[in-house]
């Protein structure tokens, strides 16, 4: 059974400095939604995460797009281990690595704001 990473996705957005607003608004849903996905409500005790259509799809693919994640690490079996670092534990290395990687312009200039840019 398939289940929505949550702690992943939380972990992720803190990292880019994001309040849940801002990172609702750069994936393009309601607060509400982005909600229901960062608390792990999309988890259903009987099915688990289920893609049941498109829009679920689309906004996989935006969440992964946006802030860095890849599919594959937002949607993991429901026994696999996963390892989500505390806030501070892993160092630096993992903060700069999501920022890095996060395309979303508000992403990008939020962490503008701190001071940090990206070599290149």
């Amino acid at each position: 059974m398939l289940r929505f990473h949550h702690e992943l996705l939380a972990r992720a957005r803190t990292e880019l400095n994001l309040t849940q607003e801002a990172a609702a608004a750069a994936v393009g849903v309601d607060v509400r939604t982005y909600r229901r996905y960062e608390s792990g409500a999309v988890n259903e005790a009987a099915e688990g995460f289920v893609v049941r259509n498109a829009s679920r799809r689309r906004l996989l693919g935006a969440l992964s797009r946006e802030l860095g994640i890849a599919e594959s690490e937002l949607v993991v079996e429901e026994g696999a281990k996963v390892q989500v670092a505390a806030p501070g534990a892993g160092g630096r290395a993992t903060r700069i690595r999501c920022r890095e990687r996060a395309t979303s312009s508000v992403a990008r200039r939020r962490w503008r704001c701190c001071g940090r840019r990206r070599a290149g």
